[in-house]
């Protein structure tokens, strides 16, 4: 682990991940609040972020690019925080966690969206009991059921998509947060404008891959 660096800090993560704490403190609806220790943990240390040059973080950021352009900050529950992701998102380590090959999410999912992790046990901001990062999806995606041993809460900074948690579906726009508690299959589909989410993991493997009924 090291300190920031003066050339880190000018990439924009210190900032990004201020907003970010700063944003789930003053978020507008009810937040889960178990999740605060270790949100307010995180920044003391940091890691180089991973090899964004290479073919797949660079198309995941080409698709991440592609979503962000349709947003604007006047569209999300926290300009700031908007504006610190807009500034060094291309900088981010963008990736998807399933393959075509993998035979779980569609072909659409898989061209229309990506997400980076900001804080978590990749870093760049190191956590062990935290993961902290942002996640696009195009319109009209739908991410299927799925389900992981960490708890989550999915805070939605634009958009609006129906979520599907255990047997309660529920729809969430810009403003609202949606938790998931451990082992609890969901799901969730986007309408007819992409969709930001700010997500929070803790609770075991931060880096679990999710489990799909059935698969």
């Amino acid at each position: 682990m090291i300190a920031l660096s003066d050339d880190a800090a000018g990439t924009g993560y210190q900032e990004l991940l201020d907003q970010a704490v700063q944003t789930c403190t003053n978020w507008p609806t009810e937040f889960p609040v178990q999740f605060y220790p270790g949100l307010h943990q995180c920044g003391d240390s940091w890691i180089e972020l991973r090899d964004a040059t290479q073919p797949q973080p660079k198309h995941c950021c080409e698709i991440a690019a592609r979503i962000l352009k349709k947003l604007k900050s006047s569209d999300t529950v926290c300009e700031p925080l908007f504006e610190a992701l807009s500034a060094c998102y291309e900088t981010l380590y963008w990736e998807q966690s399933y393959t075509k090959q993998d035979g779980v999410v569609s072909d659409a999912m898989l061209s229309g969206y990506a997400f980076t992790e900001l804080a978590g046990s990749l870093g760049p901001a190191v956590s062990d009991q935290i993961r902290i990062g942002f996640g696009l999806w195009d319109a009209g995606i739908h991410y299927p059921e799925h389900a992981h041993h960490a708890e989550e809460v999915y805070c939605v900074l634009a958009g609006e998509a129906t979520f599907v948690v255990g047997t309660r579906s529920q729809q969430a726009s810009t403003g609202r947060a949606v938790y998931v508690p451990h082992n609890r299959p969901h799901s969730f589909s986007t309408h007819s404008q992409p969709l930001l989410i700010l997500y929070l993991w803790q609770g075991g493997d931060l880096r679990q891959n999710s489990e799909f009924p059935g698969k």
